[in-house]
């Protein structure tokens, strides 16, 4: 059977603080653009695990120190978009923001204006297409 190549592994970070919001960007950009969602991105050969590549898009997206052991998988979503002719499996991990640190840009190439804490009561719109809405309904239902 031949293996499939337009399936793409996406991650997505939720990042959490101490009241149970999360953190929330406005995209810019090719894909998305102008949507709210997560830090996250693609899964690079390189990263070893989920937990290292929502490290490295922590770390490249907000300018945060994560640790892989912090991660905890919540969530997962497939999508079809046919613009890019890619399928996608996305992982939402979520983990608290660390004591002391600040969110901060990372990439204003990829994103419109500053992070924000979103509650159940202030969600953004529109939303990222890739299970966004899922993942927040899920995580203010088990709080």
């Amino acid at each position: 059977m031949p293996r499939p190549f337009d399936v793409g592994v996406g991650i997505a970070l939720m990042v959490l603080d101490d009241v149970g919001h999360v953190l929330m960007k406005k995209r810019k950009g090719a894909h998305g653009s102008g949507t709210w969602g997560f830090i996250g991105g693609w899964v690079d050969k390189t990263d070893g695990s989920l937990q290292y590549a929502c490290v490295r898009e922590g770390r490249e997206e907000a300018k945060l120190k994560l640790e892989p052991d912090s991660m905890q998988w919540h969530y997962n979503s497939t999508e079809l978009y046919p613009d890019m002719d890619v399928r996608t499996v996305t992982i939402f991990m979520k983990c608290k923001l660390p004591s002391g640190q600040v969110p901060k840009v990372g990439e204003r190439d990829k994103q419109e204006g500053e992070w924000i804490w979103v509650g159940p009561d202030s969600m953004p719109k529109p939303l990222f297409a890739a299970g966004v809405k899922e993942a927040l309904d899920k995580l203010w239902t088990i709080q």
